[in-house]
């Protein structure tokens, strides 16, 4: 492939189990290759050499926009990639993405798939084999911002933390366009890494609203971090005040209510998100939330409105869907839930959750069969969710399948056994495992 004008810059620290593959994954079309690295202890800056890197130390100094802009002068062709070392683009969409190097009065943004095993994740998406040998963990959520532009001396990052371009690409008169390329991005999946990352964002955030207590991004910023750092009350306080500061920004108040809902306070996040869909009514996040907290609320036909608005405005929301079905089961209108759950799946052919609400409904209805086939879908695309096992083994005792049966309650009682979070009692488990092996001495 040929060599595109462009030099690639990255920033990185303690990168060497990524690093090879997200060189790897651009050198055939970037013509300069920048890694700075900031301090690592680990193989990192040998592996970035052995790629024929370019590769400068740069002190730290609790500042990403100066580690970032130290790279950017390091660049000598006509247009700049922003990379991390976690990341990746996929080789399908290398030519796609040298295609946009054209135009020198625009600058790009490109969508990061941030993949995680957490489902709760608001904006969760699962993965849906788009990219096979890329996706990770088993979904993603995405932000997007300006990672490809002209090599300008006045286009620079701004921001201790959380360091952006955008301001300055605004500033230099470059139009903003989107580049559909995706990065893939494995940060998220690393808790330990997550953890002491998450623990310098939220210094380096404190810091900068200490140099600035107005400024609502930066309350909102810090406020996302400390829901990740798992400081639920100190996660609200900020979010409440980036809001009061700013209330145009729709992401905040369905984060909020989000928040609100993990704090056990579902009638907050109720008054803020039914203001939120009169302020924002196209904000599927919203609505999303707002399904959630109806149904902590137990009030179903509300939770099926605004789930089914939300899977409305956006069929990637794996969530909504959920909800949707598990409304309609709530409100026993299975043939409702089969329905919502056929068409969900339409759209994420393998969602465990969604596989599994179809499948009780079904259940319900006492249609065993589609049940069981379900069931065993549900558990062969997610074998971590004990209750799934429970079920099936519910159903092949009905269908008269006494030895799969029992193979299943016999997993079911595995699963609970090596989680730390099962409130199920070691006696109740030890019964359970009885029958199970009674089941499997029956013949197949």
């Amino acid at each position: 492939m040929k060599k595109a004008p462009l030099s690639v810059c990255m920033i990185v620290k303690n990168e060497e189990r990524y690093l090879a593959s997200a060189i790897g994954s651009i050198r055939d079309i970037c013509s300069q290759l920048i890694v700075v690295d900031t301090g690592s202890t680990d193989k990192t800056p040998e592996i970035a050499k052995r790629f024929e890197a370019e590769v400068y130390h740069f002190e730290w100094c609790d500042d990403f926009s100066a580690a970032r802009n130290f790279s950017l002068e390091k660049a000598t062709q006509p247009w700049i990639l922003a990379l991390d070392g976690d990341e990746v683009i996929a080789s399908k969409d290398l030519s796609k993405l040298t295609s946009y190097l054209n135009d020198q009065t625009c600058a790009y943004t490109l969508a990061k798939r941030h993949y995680t095993t957490k489902l709760s994740t608001n904006g969760y998406i699962p993965n849906h084999a788009e990219y096979i040998a890329l996706e990770k963990g088993t979904g993603y959520f995405v932000s997007s911002n300006i990672l490809l532009f002209p090599n300008r001396t006045d286009v620079r990052y701004r921001g201790h933390v959380h360091e952006l371009v955008e301001k300055s690409v605004g500033e230099a008169g470059l139009s903003v366009v989107e580049c559909p390329v995706p990065i893939h991005h494995y940060g998220h999946l690393d808790d330990s890494r997550r953890a002491e990352r998450g623990a310098l964002y939220q210094s380096l955030g404190q810091k900068k609203i200490e140099n600035n207590a107005e400024c609502w991004k930066s309350h909102y910023e810090l406020g996302v971090q400390l829901y990740h750092n798992r400081d639920i009350r100190s996660a609200i306080e900020h979010l409440e005040l980036s809001l009061k500061l700013n209330p145009n920004f729709a992401r905040a108040w369905s984060d909020l209510g989000f928040l609100y809902v993990q704090a056990k306070r579902p009638e907050d996040a109720q008054t803020l998100l039914e203001k939120a869909v009169q302020r924002f009514p196209n904000s599927s996040d919203c609505h999303l939330n707002l399904g959630k907290v109806f149904l902590e609320l137990e009030q179903y036909q509300k939770s099926k409105e605004a789930s089914s608005k939300a899977a409305k405005l956006n069929h990637d929301l794996i969530l909504a869907f959920r909800n949707l079905t598990l409304a309609y089961m709530k409100l026993e209108d299975f043939a409702g839930a089969i329905s919502a759950a056929t068409e969900a799946l339409q759209h994420h052919p393998r969602d465990p959750g969604l596989l599994s609400n179809r499948g009780h409904a079904y259940f319900f209805l006492e249609k065993f069969q589609e049940a069981r086939n379900d069931l065993e879908q549900s558990h062969q695309a997610d074998p971590r969710v004990p209750e799934t096992l429970l079920s099936l083994a519910e159903v092949e005792k009905i269908v008269g399948n006494t030895h799969a049966a029992g193979k299943a309650l016999l997993q079911y009682c595995e699963l609970l056994e090596q989680s730390s979070k099962s409130s199920i009692p070691l006696p109740t488990l030890q019964k359970l495992r009885e029958e199970a092996l009674v089941l499997l001495e029956q013949p197949k």
